[in-house]
């Protein structure tokens, strides 16, 4: 995911949208491992709003 979020931005991308599913397959907890994942490693991640 994280590839795909860092190409996302270098072409272009200025918001990065992570929908979950009302809490059905993955806990409030899970999810925001999912984003601080992002925000630790895609590089360019500070040029778009998540």
């Amino acid at each position: 995911m994280c590839h795909i979020v860092e190409s996302a931005i270098n072409a272009g991308t200025k918001t990065i949208n992570i929908p979950h599913t009302v809490d059905y397959t993955i806990s409030p907890n899970e999810y925001s491992n999912i984003i601080n994942n992002l925000i630790n490693k895609v590089s360019n991640i500070d040029k778009a709003i998540v």
